[in-house]
């Protein structure tokens, strides 16, 4: 585990997750404008998905589908990288724990994204896990980046201070 938040903390992988987070983020767009609305994603309840999932038909299905599986399932690896390193580079005896937020956020938003995939093809029965999984995964993210993020401007604020003194 220390290795593998070695790596994801380093300069060079914060801002290789961050770019490739808004790369990804931004390829939503085109997929919803290619499907005439809101991604699964974006749905709370499995009630509701299931009413948007009603309103696709095949071709729209399986454009989201597919955006699901490839682009749905980089974003949280790129989401979880980036604050997951954050975290992990400025909690110092603590990252270990730093990092419990933001990667239950990625196991949930990957359980989502299984959930979701199954309903576009054709195994609906499981929207029902969303009422769960999606409040879960966005909570999770806001705890996750929200705690890196503090993290990350606490070490920058003590760094500024420290030039001041000086």
């Amino acid at each position: 585990m220390a290795r593998v938040l070695d790596t994801l903390s380093r300069t060079p992988v914060l801002i290789g997750s961050l770019l490739a987070m808004l790369a990804i983020g931004a390829g939503f767009y085109p997929v919803g404008q290619a499907i005439g609305g809101e991604l699964l994603d974006m749905v709370r309840t499995g009630d509701a998905a299931a009413d948007r999932l009603a309103e696709l038909d095949a071709g729209e299905r399986r454009i989201h589908f597919w955006a699901t599986v490839l682009l749905d399932s980089a974003y949280p690896l790129a989401y979880g990288a980036f604050f997951g390193g954050l975290a992990a580079r400025f909690a110092g005896g603590y990252r270990a724990l730093a990092v419990v937020p933001i990667g239950a956020a990625v196991a949930a938003d990957f359980s989502e994204n299984v959930v979701q995939a199954m309903a576009l093809a054709g195994q609906d029965a499981l929207l029902g896990w969303k009422d769960f999984l999606t409040p879960a995964k966005f909570s999770l993210v806001m705890v996750g980046a929200g705690l890196a993020l503090v993290l990350a401007l606490v070490a920058g604020g003590r760094l500024v201070l420290r030039r001041l003194s000086a």
